[in-house]
């Protein structure tokens, strides 16, 4: 009965919490503690105790599993990869301290929106699980410097010309994502793009692709063409592609 009850009223502070911050705004978040927005954050997350220890009466976050704080107590990074978790992920409830997400290699499903993390996160790995829907990549955080997709289920058209300029490693490998591609406005420090394994189409002006980027992976891609000059310590793939290496 005490545990019933103890999940109960947990339930019900999580949505008041929620439903209070909801009407108040993003502004809200200043006052909600950090032990509150994390458990938010994994509350969609079906089997969450392998991270907080128990579901109906979690652990203070400073005994969490996969999180990492500064000298302060904030959180800063969490990294849960290979924790075999199932359910959702509840972006949005992200503390602002968080600089650095990794869900690598779980079974976490859902959609997405990336236009609503936090402007502080440098690091985002969401690879190798069950994402779907569609990616936006217009209004990333401005200090973004790596972002993995890849191995997901996401669909639709990808636009890489808003890209903020910190972002250096990108991977959208392996989804079911399509459409033309236009890689004439890249950030200048892009070191590593990967667009292999999808349905991209179209003839791609790679004319004007920065002189930082080393990696460029695109194979798979049959109904993908162009003309990309070779360039001495840029390595490419293009295999299985229309694309004609020069």
């Amino acid at each position: 009965i005490f545990s019933f009850l103890s999940k109960m009223i947990r339930a019900h502070i999580l949505l008041h919490t929620a439903e209070t911050s909801c009407s108040l705004g993003r502004l809200d978040y200043a006052s909600l503690s950090q032990q509150s927005l994390m458990e938010m954050f994994i509350d969609g997350i079906t089997d969450r105790e392998k991270i907080c220890g128990s579901k109906a009466a979690p652990r203070d976050i400073e005994k969490w599993k996969g999180l990492y704080f500064n000298e302060t107590g904030e959180v800063i990074k969490i990294d849960v990869q290979r924790f075999k978790l199932h359910g959702s992920a509840a972006f949005e409830w992200l503390p602002l301290t968080v600089t650095m997400v990794c869900l690598t290699s779980n079974e976490l499903s859902g959609t997405i929106n990336l236009e609503q993390l936090n402007d502080t996160l440098e690091v985002v790995e969401l690879n190798m699980n069950a994402f779907s829907g569609t990616i936006s990549l217009r209004n990333l955080p401005s200090v973004i410097n790596t972002l993995f997709l890849n191995f997901n289920l996401f669909t639709g058209m990808v636009d890489l010309t808003h890209l903020p300029e910190s972002t250096e490693l990108l991977s959208v490998a392996r989804n079911n994502l399509s459409g033309s591609l236009d890689l004439t406005k890249l950030p200048p420090n892009l070191r590593f793009l990967n667009l292999s394994h999808n349905g991209f189409v179209g003839t791609t002006d790679f004319s004007q692709l920065p002189d930082s980027l080393t990696m460029l992976y695109f194979e798979d891609n049959a109904e993908l063409s162009g003309e990309i000059r070779a360039k001495k310590g840029r390595r490419v793939i293009e295999r299985d592609t229309k694309v004609l290496l020069i």
